[in-house]
C-alpha cells in the first residue's frame, strides 16, 4: 500500500504579481499557471501541500493517475 496519494491538484491561470513576473523573467501582461496540490496518507490526513507558479507560455502540465 502506498504511504500517500494525491488528493487534489488545482491548475488555474492569472496575471502575475510584479515579483512573480520578475522571478519568471517575463512581462506582467503574460499569464502564469498556478498549481496547488495536496497529498494525503492512507487515513486521508494531509501530509504534503505544494504551490507552484509557472510561465504559462513555457509550460506543459501533464496529470496522470
Amino acid at each position: 500500500m502506498p504511504d500517500y496519494r494525491r488528493l487534489v491538484t488545482r491548475i488555474t491561470s492569472r496575471m502575475p504579481t510584479p515579483e512573480e513576473a520578475a522571478l519568471l523573467q517575463q512581462s506582467r501582461n503574460r499569464p502564469v499557471l498556478v498549481t496547488e496540490a495536496v497529498n494525503v496518507d492512507p487515513a486521508g490526513l494531509p501530509v504534503e501541500v505544494g504551490f507552484g507558479r509557472y510561465a504559462a507560455g513555457r509550460m506543459q502540465i501533464v496529470v496522470e493517475s
